[in-house]
């Protein structure tokens, strides 16, 4: 006699159906709690099914489901990483490319005549949203996403930026610093380098007073 078949339903939770659901919300820069609301579940549910604590599953859907899940995610989110820098690379370099659409246009049959007209509202044009044309324009090199690239991945160009920067800082401080400066030794603490910085002060604040 035959054995008689008994399917077991696979769980939701090893299909690769939830772990595409991840992958692209994770490709989006969603964060977990994003993620949670779109699974329909708590934030706190999500966070004990990443960190392996959830108690819906043994001890080995645990390990081997939040293992799964942290990849998932940790890829997407790499990829999404790496979209945006070659983006950035491509707008530094010339490579960007600006694309608008515009749909062509035709006269109404009412010809602006009816101001209650349903197809074009009284004025006169209709869109055709089936025919469009397509106008791509080539961007120039920007010159800011130049430098932060520059200064990002060259050390010889950041520290020469650095000492350009510092030449332009005076020397003499009873001629005033640059406000930049005096947050940064303000956070710092660090006012060594600023002489007379008491004398400085009471002056500046002497120059406000009123009798």
């Amino acid at each position: 006699m035959a054995k008689k078949k008994i399917r077991v339903e696979q769980s939701f939770y090893d299909t690769d159906r939830f772990y595409s659901i991840l992958s692209a919300l994770g490709k989006k820069d969603a964060t977990d709690k994003e993620i949670a609301a779109a699974l329909n579940i708590t934030p706190e549910t999500f966070s004990r099914m990443k960190n392996g604590k959830y108690d819906g599953w043994t001890d080995k859907e645990n390990e081997e489901r939040s293992e799964r899940i942290c990849q998932v995610l940790s890829r997407a989110r790499a990829s999404l990483i790496t979209a945006l820098k070659d983006s950035y690379i491509k707008l530094a370099t010339g490579n960007a490319k600006s694309t608008t659409t515009r749909y062509v246009q035709a006269r109404c049959m009412c010809n602006g005549q009816d101001r209650e007209c349903p197809a074009c509202g009284g004025t006169g044009y209709i869109t055709l949203t089936d025919r469009s044309i397509v106008l791509e324009q080539q961007l120039p090199p920007n010159a800011q996403a130049i430098t932060t690239l520059l200064r990002h991945y060259s050390p010889e160009w950041r520290k020469e930026e650095d000492e350009a920067d510092n030449e332009e800082l005076p020397q003499n401080v009873k001629k005033g610093i640059p406000v930049s400066h005096w947050i940064d030794a303000e956070m710092t603490g660090d006012w060594e380098e600023l002489d007379n910085i008491d004398e400085i002060t009471h002056k500046s604040i002497s120059d406000y007073e009123t009798d």
